[in-house]
């Protein structure tokens, strides 16, 4: 296997990817630091089911009865060597029955947040949005096989029939990458020049195009046949050309791969098994595998100040910490520094699973004063969670999201794409002017 030129100059920082994700770590760079039974069809491809109790089957609906307002109080990560912590004493999760704020308590809408439009025309499943750093134009994808183009004003400018499902969607660099399935299962990834309208297909996995990412003039995806596959930009021809295919056999993944996000010079992987593995692109190795980092399905990854933040149909948000002195092989630390919602020994594992519900996407965002926050939305919530990092406080709700697989953030704007094919727009309001 041919290793990973990484020396290209680098592409945008901006990422649609799968759910039109946006990395906010300062920086731009990993620092080292001191889907499907009765649960739901768009989870995961056909043929698979989910079942928080262990077998085989769909969502059983009365799985669990939570007791409700039941609560923590212990404290969060400290980070090792900083002040810094994960989560503050006396400010623990606070369960709330399975669909957690739906069930008898108030959507706290945040102040600091106005709603602008909602966005219909999608027949299905809206999978992936995107917004556009440039005309602030938002991009959706879903499973009724278009991909539409939307101003803030609510105007349809343009409705593409993709001849597939759509997976994944990713704006970058000039390029619009849409990765979808036929009814066939072949799976592709179709280009466009976005200044040019140039435009060229990709043969890609067989089954779902899982994850779409690119970096270094590099553009990566994960598909549901298990392998992440490597594409390089020629630019004489203006189109990406095949050049790394990563398989079991290459010591890759044994289930499909969920995630994939290129940071520095490592590339993080998660599949279906609840696996991370991490990459180094110089030479194209697996250098660190880190198995059940969660119990089910790792359904996005995101970076972040020095650790990767990961989520998980197993109900629960991970950050994974840098080694402060890495050895060869060890890229995270191998064990989460922290778990949301934090784990009590007290409540039984299957009941904290099940008062919180699947995390189907996470976007990352910092508000007009400067703070990171972290959106996530979890299955059967009927919101989407906003928290603040890294001490996990509450920020409130966006409301009225029913099982949003798709968040982006950018130009101000959060943006969501649901299971009834609904895109919402929302937008922080300005910062308050200081006092004199």
């Amino acid at each position: 296997m041919s290793a990973m030129d990484t020396n290209d100059g680098p592409s945008s920082s901006y990422r649609g990817g799968r759910g039109g994700r946006h990395s906010y770590n300062r920086g731009g760079q990993f620092q080292r630091s001191g889907r499907g039974g009765n649960f739901d069809s768009s989870y995961l491809p056909r043929g698979r089911a989910y079942n928080p109790g262990g077998g085989r089957g769909g969502y059983d609906d009365g799985y669990v009865q939570s007791d409700r307002g039941r609560g923590q109080s212990r404290g969060g990560y400290r980070g090792r060597g900083s002040s810094q912590s994960w989560g503050n004493r006396g400010r623990g999760y606070r369960g709330r029955g399975r669909g957690g704020a739906g069930r008898g308590v108030k959507y706290l809408e945040p102040d600091d947040i106005q709603f602008v439009i909602r966005l219909g025309g999608h027949k299905k499943q809206v999978t992936a949005v995107a917004i556009d750093p440039n005309s602030s134009q938002i991009y959706s994808g879903a499973q009724d096989g278009t991909v539409r183009v939307w101003t803030l004003d609510g105007q349809c400018t343009s409705v593409v029939n993709m001849g597939g499902e759509v997976d994944s969607l990713l704006l970058d660099s000039g390029f619009l990458f849409v990765g979808l399935h036929t009814l066939q299962q072949q799976g592709m990834i179709k280009i466009w020049n976005t200044a040019t309208g140039a435009q060229h297909d990709l043969p890609a996995h067989r089954g779902q195009v899982l994850a779409l990412a690119a970096a270094n003039n590099m553009l990566f995806s994960g598909g549901q046949d298990k392998s992440i596959r490597i594409w390089k930009f020629d630019q004489p021809t203006g189109t990406f050309l095949p050049m790394v295919e990563l398989t079991a056999a290459q010591g890759g993944h044994t289930s499909a791969v969920q995630a994939v996000v290129p940071v520095g010079q490592f590339m993080f992987s998660a599949d279906w098994e609840g696996n991370i593995k991490v990459w180094d692109m110089q030479s194209g190795q697996c250098v660190q595998n880190i198995i059940k980092a969660h119990e089910h399905v790792i359904m996005d990854m995101q970076p972040w100040e020095g650790h990767m933040l990961t989520s998980s149909l197993d109900g629960t948000i991970k950050i994974w910490a840098a080694c402060d002195t890495p050895a060869p092989g060890a890229v995270l630390e191998n064990v989460a520094a922290y778990t949301h919602p934090p784990e009590d020994e007290s409540v039984p594992k299957s009941r904290r699973v099940a008062d919180f519900g699947g995390v189907l996407a996470l976007a990352g965002t910092i508000d007009q004063e400067g703070r990171p926050v972290l959106l996530a939305s979890h299955a059967e919530d009927q919101i989407v969670r906003l928290w603040e990092l890294p001490s996990f406080a509450e920020r409130g709700h966006l409301p009225d999201v029913r099982d949003a697989r798709a968040l982006a953030v950018g130009c101000g704007l959060l943006v969501t794409g649901d299971k009834g094919g609904s895109v919402k727009v929302w937008r922080w309001k300005p910062a308050p002017m200081p006092l004199t």
